[in-house]
């Protein structure tokens, strides 16, 4: 199974919103207030993020060959985001449609942005992830990510949960 990313587009919106369907995206991926009602709105977002240098969004997608056509199959599974808080820091977010989850995908797309973002001088990697999101938790150490188990902040904007801030540090 190949795994690519490509930079998300207008056209992706309908995946977007079929994404969020998911009750674990809902739960785990923090939405703005403004868009919360139509999720499809995060791509209007990442775009201006990418026009304005400050960030930059991919749809991961897999890609399988057609037993029957051998035709290349490109299936839209999930996203992985970056968006600058200053010119070398930045924070990581990412979600994976559940047929697709537990096969390595997210590992390899993580990989693919970080030799991304360390090419692009960026020298510090935050994920906010929350307390119980242990499958994120694992993906972020599988790359060197840290943090303090024991300092947890409440996110009041998203019903008072409880996250903790990762980081890594680029070379």
């Amino acid at each position: 199974m190949e795994i690519i990313l490509n930079n998300v587009n207008h056209n992706d919106k309908d995946f977007i919103r079929k994404l969020f369907n998911d009750n674990l995206v809902k739960e785990y991926i923090i939405l703005p207030s403004e868009i919360r009602h139509d999720p499809a709105l995060l791509v209007d977002v990442w775009l201006d993020n990418d026009k304005n240098n400050s960030g930059a969004t991919y749809i991961i997608s897999v890609v399988e060959v057609s037993p029957y056509t051998r035709n290349e199959i490109f299936t839209p599974c999930g996203f992985i985001s970056f968006e600058r808080q200053s010119i070398n820091t930045g924070n990581i977010a990412f979600a994976l449609s559940e047929n697709f989850r537990g096969k390595g995908i997210t590992k390899t797309a993580m990989g693919l942005v970080l030799d991304v973002l360390t090419n692009a001088k960026v020298h510090k990697v935050e994920a906010d992830i929350d307390k119980d999101n242990i499958a994120s938790e694992k993906i972020v150490e599988l790359f060197g990510f840290t943090t303090d188990r024991s300092k947890v902040y409440f996110d009041l904007e998203n019903g008072a949960k409880l996250r903790n801030k990762w980081y890594k540090t680029l070379q």
